[in-house]
Parts: structure tokens; sequence; C-alpha cells
């Protein structure tokens, strides 16, 4: 027989998952360099990067059907500053990529 603790509402509450405890529950995974940050929670970005011509031609050139340029978000700036980066001889530091976010992203 399995005997279940008696819990008040106040803890039942604490146990349910709700926006404020979302990450207890699901904590997001974070692989690769994109999301790393240094000491003072700054966001590290890649010291050579071909990147930035990226998000520049970007900008420039992608439009929505209103004329508004199209402009990344951070996170998908930090993405393509981070896919782009180059190494010490000169060579794409990175060969593969996968950003995965839920439909309507």
């Amino acid at each position: 027989m399995i005997t279940i603790p008696s819990l008040t509402q106040d803890e039942l509450d604490a146990l349910e998952p709700s926006l404020e405890n979302a990450e207890l529950y699901f904590p997001p995974s974070f692989i690769g360099p994109t999301w790393q940050k240094d000491e003072q929670g700054k966001w590290l970005l890649p010291e050579k990067t071909l990147g930035w011509e990226i998000l520049g031609w970007v900008a420039e050139w992608l439009t929505f059907s209103d004329n508004r340029p199209f402009m990344c978000t951070p996170e998908q700036a930090r993405f393509v500053l981070w896919f782009y980066a180059i190494d010490h001889r000169g060579k794409f530091a990175y060969r593969k990529a996968v950003l995965q976010r839920m439909k309507g992203w």
C-alpha cells in the first residue's frame, strides 16, 4: 500500500507547475556557445566572426511585406554570430548547427 503524506494547500500550490516555477519543472537545455555568459552575466560573443556582415545584409535586404526591415531578435543574432564564427586559421569554427523552437517562434 502506498501512503501519500498530507500536504497543506500552500505546499500543493508550490508543487503545481505555473509560470512562476516553470523552470523548476521544465528546465531549459542550453547546449553550445550561443547561450554562454561571462561572470557579469553578459553574453559571450565569438572573437572572430563573419556574422556581423550577415546581420547587416539581413537588415539591409530582407523586408516584410510593408517594407519594414527584418531585424533579428537578440537570440537569433547571437546564433548567427556563433554560426559564422571563424577560428585562428580563418576556417569556420562550426559546420553544423540546430536552433529548435516551437512552431510560430
